[in-house]
């Protein structure tokens, strides 16, 4: 919060995540100071991606990879170059509420009204009372979300544990999941993460984004 109020934007990297995605980070670093191709979304086309051009493009261009969705639409050049990407996946069917689950863009690009065209196509499909999104603070600002026209909600602080440069994130070790492994059930999560030797770790934070339809 102090570097956004002096305009700087801060970037967090984890060690774990040099030391299991090395080559991705330093795209990720690679792709925010160097000079990009701009293209004009108007002058992409449209259309559907399959799953596994979904996997293939994401596996090389989004630090989280693949998930799985329900919708996912990418812009393409004329010679089907798929340049950006974004997934809704149904959150919550009963309810109608559906997440962004990805958005990427082809490292060294960057698409001018990209994701405004994706996002009003995407919602055009569904029957939505509710898009949500989350932004991941450690590497991203969430402005797009804002673009978008949806608006910002909240803000958590997830935790992990660490342990000999080894992260594993809570919902790992909710107490539930501790006891189906073999546990002392009488003993809460962190009394028996730190007994396996591991440091509770919190994370820069996480912002959640709605649309209300």
């Amino acid at each position: 919060n102090l570097c956004k109020e002096k305009g700087i934007r801060l970037v967090s990297i984890w060690e774990w995540e040099m030391l299991e995605n090395k080559t991705k980070i330093e795209n990720f670093i690679r792709n925010l100071i160097s000079k990009k191709v701009k293209l004009q979304a108007r002058k992409l086309k449209i259309k559907e991606v399959s799953t596994e051009e979904q996997r293939k493009f994401l596996k090389n261009n989004h630090l989280q990879g693949y998930i799985s969705c329900s919708l996912a639409y990418g812009l393409f050049t004329k010679d089907n170059e798929l340049i950006q990407i974004m997934t809704l996946r149904a959150k919550d069917k009963k309810n109608k509420v559906f997440e962004i689950g990805r958005l990427a863009t082809r490292v060294g690009y960057s698409v001018i009204g990209g994701a405004e065209r994706l996002f009003k196509h995407l919602i055009s499909l569904v029957d939505y009372k509710e898009i949500i999104s989350y932004n991941n603070m450690d590497k991203f600002t969430g402005e797009v979300y804002e673009r978008l026209g949806l608006t910002f909600e909240n803000i958590t602080i997830p935790y992990g544990w660490i342990s000999d440069r080894r992260f594993v994130p809570r919902y790992q070790t909710q107490k539930s999941k501790l006891i189906k492994q073999g546990y002392d059930e009488s003993k809460s999560e962190s009394e028996i993460m730190r007994d396996e030797g591991f440091s509770k770790i919190y994370l820069t934070g996480v912002q959640k984004f709605v649309l209300k339809n």
